[in-house]
């Protein structure tokens, strides 16, 4: 979240983990010659810092808030069917489904995008002890380490269930030397 979300948080009474998530004050970037060396490697400075909360913290903690204010919140499995009853009886209704029977109700639509296939194989590790970048070790920043027709990898300094971390998010193109992660059940296949 950078400075303008942060602040709409600051506004509600919501900037529950500000003081505990690390602060973002930079983004980067890095690409990779082919002889290893980064013909592209800078990165600038925000002018307000960004902060990073695990999803598992923070909508845990606006649930608890949410209900706590007054609002009534209802966390059911729902089918298809169910939609019609939940529409008319709530404000609000969020759907999240991956797979299952609500999906069908949300086909591709074509005209939004022309890929019909995934352009990245993906992957997400927390990291613990992961230190600064040599490059910047006196501030945090997101980085974007790209290699060309290989993928990317960004790197974000993070605050989890499990205190400050760092997220490493691996983008493999399809078929190339970082798709590696098809099958891959539990934490330590992915370190094949």
């Amino acid at each position: 979240m950078f400075d303008t979300a942060l602040q709409h948080e600051r506004d509600l009474g919501l900037n529950f983990w500000e003081s505990q998530a690390p602060r973002i004050e930079g983004l980067g970037v890095s690409v990779a010659g082919p002889d290893s060396s980064r013909p592209i490697d800078w990165v600038g400075r925000l002018d307000g810092y960004a902060q990073s909360v695990d999803q598992r913290v923070k909508m845990a903690g606006w649930m608890e808030t949410f209900a706590q204010r007054g609002g009534q919140l209802v966390i059911h499995g729902a089918a298809v069917g169910d939609l019609d009853y939940f529409s008319r009886n709530y404000d609000l209704v969020l759907v999240a489904a991956g797979k299952g029977e609500l999906v069908s109700m949300f086909e591709r639509d074509a005209s939004r995008s022309p890929y019909a296939e995934p352009q990245r194989a993906l992957a997400v590790a927390y990291v613990h002890g992961l230190g600064p970048r040599p490059e910047h070790p006196d501030f945090d920043a997101v980085r974007c380490n790209v290699v060309p027709g290989v993928g990317e990898l960004f790197v974000m300094p993070t605050l989890t269930t499990g205190g400050r971390a760092d997220i490493l998010f691996w983008e493999g193109i399809p078929g190339g030397p970082l798709d590696v992660f098809k099958g891959v059940k539990d934490p330590p296949s992915t370190w094949r």
